[in-house]
């Protein structure tokens, strides 16, 4: 088929003015150059009122006939957009995260068109064998997700664009939204800001109006916030929005309606790390995409306020959002917060083909009834086995997916991907009568994957990908022998929440264990957020905790801690060793006090370290236990104050600037590489 009729089928819609149709999704597949020919004399053909966005493409393949269409640098660049054609180009790398960014733009009687290599050969495109989080050591051959999602555009009998030929599907007619008095678009907006509004006459300082308004995209969230921030501003009201990106909240801020309204009141956006929005000078706090935000963030945020409004997208590219729930808006919800649903979709019609074909394939929302789950199961009754997503039918991929979504905070469409595809990666799971009930992610580490790295490793000298607990052992006790281990890294562990505190997670450990043994494995690790609860866990499954982090973790806003149970006698040897390292570090003793095995690692660092390869951070406490030592500190000016520094277990280098009278972290770090080459001098001489 001729482009010309291909562009016929695309803005046939557009020229219709009493029918009303769904959007639809095109593939375009094919070689690169042939692929991007179809699209610029495709879109050279549109009218002009036809707005285009395309997110992906190489600059260099980009005609210069083309300019009135929005190229995007990434998804971020999409917030606040609407659009008729959105083209996702899939030659560079497939991420299903942007392809739902992008399909969220899409307004009713447009296109998603996916630009791809040819779909027999895309499972083994280095777009998708090369990705950027493979573990060092493995390799890809073939994708299983991307085999999933190109039997799902069978299935879906979506359009497809090839050099051999094409499949154009009809028109769908859609049924039209129903109607409403202006500016609310679906009479779900209408109810709840009526409920809002009675809420906002209540409110006082022993009712607070704390409000959750949730929907899955395209239901008009922002728009119902901006009719809503109409009426506030009316009334002379003070109102800041935030949001993890401006982006976002175009929509709220940049409707032409509110400026009337902005002589009376006050309306600002400010950046989540902006001290005005911890002063508590406004009247409501509005906080968009609340899931964006990190949870510690968002919680030091709504404790300055008295009123808030939180909206955020279940359901979508940011993550399942179901995590999000139970983690954050569930606890505000039992404070007393109200939480609101949109149903109704705006930006395209109700029972939108492509929104469920995204969502079966992308977020797998499952399509069956499950069984009721008893609250108490017999452990006889429970099964195991050990293997990989790709052994695992549809129905057991769709509640295994369910089950890290609930356990976890964000499982985005991407780390979806990345779990079915990466090859360093086995898979627990546990069922009861067909049902999987829990289920425990493993990651494959050290041993042969890292063979000729293991010196420049645990010298801090290189980081490759993946391994992340192995390394940071070889890290924590300079040691390159331990990297020819072999470990099994606990990921994540999900169990249903009915079924949670009866003892399946242990359970799975236990088989796990089993497993590792019979094949050899030298240990178990798992690296998490401390909390009090996950400690105990981990303690009564009899694994030893190795390491605690300095830093919080953005996100959970808790610091991490590295656990090791070992299984053979050499790692039982670097476990004893590293749980002595790890009492230190708590504890720290002067030098001269230490055994001299722990002398030789700390030396080992504190060279490694004067020679450029281990960073600061990784000197522990090393550092801490010269610094009580006087006859380390000869000559050196303002030795208390630097001292004082050293025994902290994070230093602050703008403070540490002021002692040494040097200026810049480079020159600090200079200032104390010298320090330690004196010192390894005095202790080894």
């Amino acid at each position: 088929m001729a482009h010309s009729s291909l562009s016929q089928w695309l803005y046939s819609p557009f020229s219709s003015q009493n029918e009303y149709y769904h959007r639809r999704c095109l593939v375009i597949s094919g070689d690169e150059s042939w692929c991007c020919e179809v699209i610029d004399q495709v879109l050279c053909q549109r009218h002009s009122e036809i707005s285009v966005a395309q997110l992906g493409r190489n600059s260099v393949t980009q005609h210069s006939k083309n300019k009135s269409v929005t190229n995007v640098k990434s998804r971020q660049h999409l917030l606040g957009q609407t659009v008729d054609l959105g083209v996702l180009f899939c030659f560079n790398e497939f991420r299903p995260s942007d392809l739902l960014a992008l399909a969220g733009t899409i307004q009713y009687q447009g296109t998603l068109i996916i630009v791809c290599p040819e779909l027999d050969t895309w499972t083994q495109h280095p777009s998708v064998t090369q990705p950027a989080y493979l573990t060092h050591g493995f390799d890809i051959s073939s994708s299983t997700y991307i085999a999933r999602f190109i039997s799902s555009l069978e299935q879906y009998q979506l359009g497809q664009y090839t050099p051999k030929g094409c499949c154009l599907p009809r028109l769908e007619q859609a049924k039209p939204h129903g109607a409403v008095t202006p500016p609310f678009r679906s009479k779900d907006q209408i109810a709840v800001i009526a409920q809002w509004n009675d809420k906002w006459q209540l409110r006082a300082e022993s009712t607070p109006f704390n409000t959750i308004v949730t929907g899955a995209r395209g239901r008009g969230k922002s728009t119902l916030i901006g009719i809503w921030i109409e009426s506030l501003l009316a009334d002379g009201l003070t109102i800041a929005v935030t949001s993890a990106h401006v982006e976002s909240v175009s929509p709220i801020l940049e409707r032409n309606s509110l400026t009337p309204y902005l002589t009376a009141g006050k309306l600002v956006w400010l950046a989540t790390d902006n001290p005005a929005l911890f002063n508590n000078e406004y009247d409501i706090l509005i906080v968009d995409e609340a899931a964006s935000i990190p949870i510690p963030t968002l919680q030091h945020i709504l404790h300055h306020h008295t009123h808030w409004l939180l909206s955020t997208t279940m359901f979508g590219y940011e993550g399942s959002g179901q995590g999000f729930f139970h983690r954050v808006l569930s606890p505000l919800i039992t404070k007393g917060a109200h939480h609101y649903q949109l149903n109704t979709p705006l930006r395209w019609y109700e029972n939108d083909p492509i929104e469920q074909w995204l969502n079966d394939t992308l977020l797998f929302s499952p399509r069956t009834a499950e069984d009721q789950i008893p609250e108490n199961i017999d452990n006889e009754t429970l099964r195991y086995e050990l293997t990989q997503f790709s052994t695992l039918s549809e129905l057991e991929l769709q509640q295994v997916m369910k089950l890290l979504s609930l356990a976890h905070y964000q499982t985005s469409p991407d780390d979806m991907m990345r779990m079915i595809d990466a090859p360093d990666l086995l898979l627990c799971v546990q069922t009861h009568n067909e049902r999987i009930v829990g289920t425990t992610i493993v990651n494959i580490e050290g041993g042969d994957a890292l063979s000729g790295l293991e010196e420049s490793i645990a010298a801090g000298a290189r980081r490759p990908k993946g391994h992340l607990g192995i390394q940071r052992l070889a890290l924590l006790c300079a040691n390159p022998e331990l990297l020819k281990q072999t470990y099994w890294r606990i990921n994540r562990i999900a169990v249903l929440p009915e079924l949670q505190g009866n003892g399946l997670g242990t359970a799975m450990l236990d088989h796990i264990k089993k497993q590792a043994q019979s094949t050899h494995v030298d240990g178990l690790l798992s690296s998490f957020g401390l909390t009090g609860q996950l400690a105990h866990f981990w303690q009564q499954n009899q694994f030893e905790l190795v390491d605690k982090g300095v830093k919080p973790n953005k996100a959970s806003g808790q610091t991490s801690g590295l656990v090791i149970k070992a299984l053979s006698e050499r790692s039982q040897r670097c476990s004893e060793k590293l749980s002595y390292l790890y009492t230190l570090s708590q504890s720290p003793k002067d030098f001269a006090k230490l055994p001299s095995w722990v002398k030789a690692v700390y030396q080992a660092k504190l060279h490694q370290f004067s020679e450029g390869s281990r960073n600061l951070d990784n000197l522990g406490a090393a550092i801490q236990s010269i610094a009580n030592e006087e006859h380390f500190f000869v000559g050196v000016a303002n030795r208390t104050l630097i001292v004082k520094q050293l025994t902290q277990q994070s230093i602050n280098i703008s403070e540490f600037q002021q002692y040494t009278g040097v200026n810049g972290k480079k020159a600090v770090i200079a200032w104390m590489r010298e320090q330690v080459r004196k010192w390894l001098e005095i202790i080894e001489h």
